[in-house]
């Protein structure tokens, strides 16, 4: 994707997503099923008001502020601190559909931080560590709240609209508020004319299958669990990136790093197991 700019990259991911759910939900309505709901049902006052709100946060701040750090950080950087959006997630659930937040979790979530901080080479004793975090990191961090409020309304609504539904109108609304600050006050659109096999396969990747099918699901899921039992799947990808990093551009991990991914599949552990033992996950009240 080195032809666009990271604003047009960010545009492209998710007018490929909504493609993807549009087509998806042609094929899919003609049965009666669970994940499409009636629009009319999506305009009714208290549900359009979350929908508005995951638009404007999710699909509108925050690829905009996550493509304005990657300009002035790193990717592995980004991989690091979308770790800490499980606790803005945990914390926004507290806070606004009064999820509550159980012993376990937060020890589970006490060392899936301490963890992450870790994996990102931060060593107990070495302040000076500090030092590697770039002025893009403060954007990256500033996305993780507007991120966790996918799960917070997903939650919220998951179930009286459907996730397919819910997806395709929060993203659309955000998506078009998106392209109208690149008409205003960017470069535009981005031209189609210089995609080639490449930038496509990238593209499929970012959009309909890491974008449209990943977010779909995620609601899905939010139907069944707390957003705090889901949300701390996210600490997997810092794992992810590290090892990822390690086998494809030669990096290595240090002792401390590993034992920080080590830390952060203790909590994944802790959770799941507490998650099994109680037999029925905690509904919320959406009323």
């Amino acid at each position: 994707m080195q032809d666009y700019s990271p604003m047009h990259v960010a545009w492209l991911r998710y007018f490929s997503a909504l493609v993807t759910a549009f087509v998806a939900i042609l094929l899919i309505q003609r049965k009666p099923n669970r994940f499409v709901t009636p629009p009319m049902q999506v305009l009714q006052t208290k549900i359009f008001l979350w929908v508005g709100l995951m638009a404007l946060t999710t699909f509108f701040f925050s690829p905009l502020l996550q493509y304005v750090g990657l300009a002035k950080s790193t990717s592995t950087a980004n991989t690091l601190i979308v770790a800490m959006e499980p606790l803005f997630a945990a914390l926004l659930a507290w806070a606004l559909i009064a999820e509550p937040w159980k012993k376990v979790q937060g020890l589970a979530f006490c060392f899936a931080l301490a963890g992450f901080l870790l994996l990102s080479n931060l060593q107990p004793g070495d302040w000076s560590s500090l030092a590697n975090f770039q002025a893009g990191n403060l954007f990256f961090l500033a996305a993780m709240p507007m991120e966790a409020m996918y799960s917070i309304v997903s939650r919220k609504v998951g179930g009286r609209v459907g996730a397919l539904t819910l997806y395709l109108a929060a993203s659309l609304l955000g998506f078009l508020l998106f392209s109208c600050y690149l008409i205003f006050f960017q470069s535009g659109l981005p031209a189609f004319s210089q995609i080639h096999w490449k930038n496509f396969g990238a593209i499929l990747w970012m959009g309909p299958l890491g974008t449209a099918i990943t977010y779909i699901y995620w609601t899905v899921a939010l139907e069944k669990a707390s957003v705090a039992a889901v949300s701390l799947t996210l600490f997997v990808q810092p794992i992810l990136g590290a090892f990822v990093g390690a086998l494809f551009l030669k990096e290595s991990l240090s002792t401390w790093q590993f034992v920080g991914a080590l830390s952060i599949l203790f909590a994944l552990s802790l959770e799941t197991y507490f998650e099994l033992r109680k037999g029925k996950p905690h509904v919320a009240n959406n009323k």
